[in-house]
């Protein structure tokens, strides 16, 4: 795929303050549309907080799915110009995606069904003016608005948008430490499990996967929403799993699964991205097992921190499930700015409403196609 640089949407200001790491480096704004995959990558994998949604496996999950595009605004030292003193000056990055939707309109996101993507800068001035070329640019193709998942602590004054939990495990330490620092009530689930004969594997194949989508559209029906489409999760098997970018956790009872959990890797940072099973056999607490299963995996494979996706505020059942593993709470916050008000706006936690009611009593086949019909218009 061909890269397209074009000029700077508008001039950014060379007045660096003194905190910035490009300081007295004339730098050049660049907007890269449809990049190459590789060389995505390469502006990624220069900086050590980067995870999995980040990454050029996500970014095509997503494009591939819902044919979304891949727009990268990036921040970097004028040619000749990436070291000063013998500093190397790396590429500030904010990666978002183009949604253009009849229904939901056309708008900016980095990056759509992303639980967290904050930009890649080092400093706040470097976010600043990569935030000020995405409204400028999302003013030329006419988005409605931009939204920006994570970031808010590095531009003053403003109010962030929503407002979820987020729960983060420290892996990189043993085994047996991190099942002490469960409650008590999660690790007689997991004994529970263990005693009643539940068995667990990593499926790392398709139809692993396609087992595991089973109990996820099972699991989305009884929350009353449905389930993204297959294709979604053949194109997160091909991206992400058979890469060794993510395992598939799988509990049975004989040939039969009754719970899963899927987790993406990004170097040594990992995410608990979805979890299911089957109400019938709830009282084993397969949950417990399969998620226990997944954090000894990943502590053994070196991953340093497991994260737990956003937890809306009013789901308190799930906060209490997140944090009965030993996690830390923190907030994860989203930027939404109006393009044509010129202002951060307010945007509310869509999960629940009346809609819910409604998914729960359709048929499955209806929800499967409304799933099929309808994620392509969110984010």
């Amino acid at each position: 795929m061909p890269v397209s640089i074009s000029k700077p949407i508008v001039p950014v200001s060379r007045a660096f303050d003194a905190t910035s790491p490009l300081s007295g480096v004339e730098t050049r704004p660049q907007f890269l549309e449809s990049p190459e995959w590789p060389l995505y990558s390469s502006l990624v994998a220069q900086h050590s907080r980067s995870t999995i949604f980040h990454s050029n496996g996500w970014a095509r999950l997503v494009n591939e799915t819902y044919r979304h595009r891949l727009m990268v605004l990036c921040l970097s030292a004028a040619e000749g110009d990436y070291s000063t003193d013998g500093i190397s000056h790396r590429p500030q990055v904010l990666p978002l995606m183009e949604i253009h939707s009849p229904l939901t309109g056309r708008r900016g996101v980095s990056l759509p069904f992303a639980d967290e993507c904050p930009p890649l800068v080092d400093d706040a001035f470097s976010f600043s003016s990569l935030f000020s070329e995405a409204t400028h640019l999302g003013e030329k193709r006419g988005w409605r608005h931009f939204e920006c998942r994570g970031g808010t602590d590095l531009l003053e004054g403003c109010r962030p948008s929503i407002r979820y939990y987020g729960h983060r495990l420290v892996l990189n330490q043993p085994v047996d430490q991190l099942f002490a620092a469960c409650d008590s009530a999660v690790r007689r689930g997991i004994r529970k499990a263990e005693r009643e004969g539940i068995e667990t594997e990593v499926a790392d194949k398709e139809q692993g996967l396609r087992e595991y989508y089973r109990l996820h559209e099972i699991t989305r029906r009884k929350h009353g929403l449905p389930a993204q489409p297959w294709s979604f999760f053949q194109n997160l098997h091909r991206e992400l799993i058979a890469t060794e970018h993510g395992l598939v956790i799988l509990a049975r009872i004989g040939k039969r699964a009754i719970a899963g959990a899927v987790f993406l890797r990004h170097r040594n940072h990992a995410v608990y991205k979805f979890g299911a099973s089957d109400p019938a056999f709830q009282g084993f607490r397969p949950n417990n097992l399969v998620m226990w299963r997944g954090i000894e995996r990943l502590a053994r494979d070196g991953c340093q921190v497991l994260e737990f996706g956003r937890t809306s505020l009013g789901h308190e059942g799930l906060r209490r499930f997140k944090l009965g593993w030993g996690t830390q709470e923190y907030p994860i916050q989203y930027l939404r700015w109006d393009i044509g008000q010129r202002r951060f706006i307010q945007s509310r936690d869509q999960v629940a409403g009346w809609h819910n009611h409604l998914f729960r009593i359709l048929p499955p086949l209806c929800n499967r196609w409304l799933g099929f019909l309808l994620y392509r218009h969110l984010d």
